[in-house]
């Protein structure tokens, strides 16, 4: 009888630590990652252009949305100094001088004043979600857009 209760008692051992590497490996498998996976259209490229085809709000409208959100949130700033990088799904992300991108491990974080193309709403999203892009270094007007906006009084 103890031979059988001890066999028992390895058995369920084994169940258990199979069980236990089960869900470690499931869990790992379906962690949360702060990568975000939509598309992409880096500034200036044919994909770029399509996109912002469909969009109802211009880039110039976009701009000047994302800086009255800005001077909003900063009713002390007298500028707004921003870049756009590239479209992402139906947003501009338009963000100031503290951009993210680790050029060794292409991740763009995504701090910053998107609006979406389509309806013209804007969002300040202060995040560490990122996506993975290749931007050419360094930003030239041809994949880049920097620029200045004056808070007019």
């Amino acid at each position: 009888m103890e031979k059988t209760e001890k066999s028992n008692l390895q058995s369920q051992k084994s169940i258990y630590k199979y069980n236990l590497c089960l869900i470690v490996t499931i869990l790992t498998l379906f962690s949360c990652s702060n990568e975000i996976t939509e598309t992409t259209y880096k500034y200036n490229s044919d994909e770029y252009h399509e996109k912002i085809r469909e969009f109802r709000t211009s880039f110039n409208e976009a701009k000047e949305i994302a800086s009255l959100l800005y001077f909003e949130k900063n009713p002390n700033a007298t500028e707004y100094n921003f870049s756009l990088n590239f479209i992402l799904g139906d947003y501009y992300i338009f963000c100031d001088s503290n951009c993210l991108y680790n050029l060794k491990t292409t991740q763009y974080f995504l701090k910053g004043i998107w609006v979406n193309g389509k309806t013209g709403k804007a969002i300040y999203k202060n995040t560490d979600k990122y996506v993975k892009i290749h931007l050419d270094i360094p930003y030239t007007n041809l994949n880049s857009y920097s620029g200045t906006i004056k808070k007019s009084e």
